[in-house]
C-alpha cells in the first residue's frame, strides 16, 4: 500500500509547477510585506545619524564631515529599525532583493549637505512664512473683533 502512495505522489509532481526556483538565474515574486533592503534618499537626509544608533548590528555608519552615508547591507539584519528612527523619511525600505554578490563591498552614499548661503536663504525663507502667517492672524482675530463689536451694539 505504501508503494501507491510513493507512486502516486510522483505521478502527481510530474505533471505540476515546481516548488522552487533557480534563484540566481530567476528572481522570486515580491510579496507586500517584504524586506529587501534599505536605501537612503541622499536629499533628505539630514545626517543626524540616528540611524546609526538604533541600528542592532552596527551596520550604518553616518560620517557628518564626509557627508556620507554608509550600509554594509552583509551584516544587515533588515529589521527595518532605522527606517522607523529616521525623523526627516529619508529611509526607506525597498521590496526589491539585491543581486547576488560575489564580494562583500560596503554601499556609500554622497549626502548632499547645504552651504551656508542655502541654509540662510531657507532660514529667510521660514522666518516670512511665520511672518505672513502672524499677519493673518491678527487680520483674523481684528475682523472677529470687528463683527463682535457690530453685534454688541445692536
Amino acid at each position: 500500500m505504501p508503494n501507491f502512495k510513493l507512486g502516486k505522489m510522483t505521478i502527481r509532481s510530474l505533471f505540476k509547477k515546481p516548488e522552487t526556483i533557480m534563484y540566481p538565474l530567476e528572481s522570486p515574486e515580491p510579496y507586500a510585506a517584504m524586506r529587501g533592503h534599505v536605501d537612503v534618499e541622499p536629499q533628505k537626509c539630514v545626517l543626524c545619524s540616528i540611524c546609526q544608533r538604533v541600528c542592532p548590528t552596527d551596520s550604518i555608519v553616518v560620517d557628518k564631515k564626509g557627508a556620507s552615508w554608509t550600509i554594509n547591507w552583509f551584516s544587515c539584519v533588515i529589521c527595518g529599525e532605522c527606517v522607523r528612527a529616521c525623523p526627516h523619511d529619508a529611509l526607506d525600505m525597498h521590496t526589491a532583493r539585491l543581486e547576488a554578490a560575489q564580494q562583500k563591498f560596503l554601499h556609500p552614499v554622497a549626502v548632499e549637505v547645504e552651504s551656508p548661503e542655502e541654509k540662510a536663504e531657507r532660514e529667510r525663507k521660514k522666518k516670512e512664512r511665520a511672518a505672513a502667517a502672524l499677519a493673518a492672524k491678527a487680520a483674523r482675530e481684528a475682523e472677529k473683533a470687528k463683527e463682535a463689536e457690530g453685534e454688541g451694539g445692536k
